[in-house]
């Protein structure tokens, strides 16, 4: 009773205390379920559908019941160039990351395929699609979609209006801002500083697990201090700066710091023409590179059409009897 009558009496202190203690509960009780729920998007550790057995069991009947057949691998040997910049991309990725990598083209030209296919021996790939972003209508939406497309549950989005009214309302009390208001911004803020956290965590475990590898081995110990190029994580940002979305000066300048701390690769797909030169202000010292993608020619286009569509080519064909007579009709004539 006595702490009741001393909290009554001294609530300038109490109230900012108790929306302190309240949104550092929330915090501490939600963080590492998000943290576990990031890392296993990423790694597909406890992903049941990576098990060949089950996996193989949910893909038939996904066919069976969509009535539809598995779709051919495509690879980029039907357009030319493709290939070319394919292999360029891979071998960039095969060394540490330093700087953003710019796949440029436009829309239609290839740029996912070749960014699939680089990335296909890759162990952890996070790909974050921002024409979902863009088509969400409030920023909250878009908030909660780039959580979705990260793995980072459980999402309240009440959780802005909560920690808003509590600064309000220890405002009105006491005087002062507590500062202890959230915007869906510094939600993103905290669901990239998440993944950068899962990040570093892998590069940790695998300099580890590859320092336990070569000590078997050798009997020496060395540090190491790279990562095993497949090892390396890959930061896919497609279809980024097509459209204006609010979160993408915070986007950019948090891949930017992943980059630097040499914790992934961070490539960006885009067919805005002024894209590169956006990417690069968020990274001065580093230039980027720039991996460029034209349109395909009309024949290479209805090649890859014919292979989209698994047709046959069409065979050549002798002309009817009585178009052969004529011809050769003429050709006595």
């Amino acid at each position: 009773m006595v702490l009741v009558q001393w909290a009554k009496e001294h609530s300038k202190f109490t109230i900012p205390l108790a929306a302190a203690a309240l949104i550092a509960a929330i915090y501490a009780v939600f963080d590492p379920i998000r943290e576990f729920c990031v890392e296993n998007k990423i790694t597909h550790r406890f992903d049941l559908s990576r098990i060949p057995l089950l996996g193989n069991v949910r893909k038939a009947a996904m066919r069976s019941l969509l009535r539809r057949e598995p779709a051919p691998q495509q690879d980029v040997s039907a357009w030319t160039g493709l290939a070319d910049q394919s292999a360029r991309l891979t071998s960039i990725l095969d060394e540490p990351p330093e700087s953003f990598v710019v796949v440029s083209g436009p829309r239609g030209s290839g740029k996912t395929r070749v960014v699939d296919q680089a990335t296909a021996n890759k162990k952890y790939r996070i790909v974050v699609d921002a024409r979902k972003l863009a088509a969400e209508h409030s920023e909250v939406e878009q908030m909660t979609q780039l959580a979705r497309q990260l793995g980072w549950w459980p999402v309240f989005n009440s959780i802005i209006s909560i920690t808003n009214a509590v600064d309000v309302m220890v405002t009105a009390t006491t005087g002062s801002n507590a500062g202890i208001s959230a915007t869906p911004e510094s939600q993103v803020r905290r669901i990239l500083e998440t993944l950068a956290l899962v990040l570093a965590n892998i590069r940790q475990d695998r300099l580890q697990a590859q320092a336990r590898q070569h000590d078997k081995h050798h009997e020496f110990t060395i540090p190491v201090h790279t990562v095993e190029p497949a090892d390396i994580p890959v930061i896919v940002l497609d279809n980024f700066l097509d459209k204006d979305i609010k979160f993408t000066p915070a986007i950019l300048d948090w891949a930017a710091s992943v980059v630097e701390a040499g914790l992934a690769h961070c490539i960006i797909t885009t067919s805005n023409i002024s894209g590169y030169h956006e990417v690069q202000r968020a990274q001065p010292q580093s230039p980027a590179s720039l991996v460029s993608l034209n349109d395909a020619s009309p024949i290479e286009a209805v090649t890859l059409l014919q292979q989209q569509l698994s047709l046959p080519t069409m065979p050549e064909q002798s002309p009817p009897p009585h178009v052969a007579d004529a011809h050769s009709a003429n050709d006595e004539y």
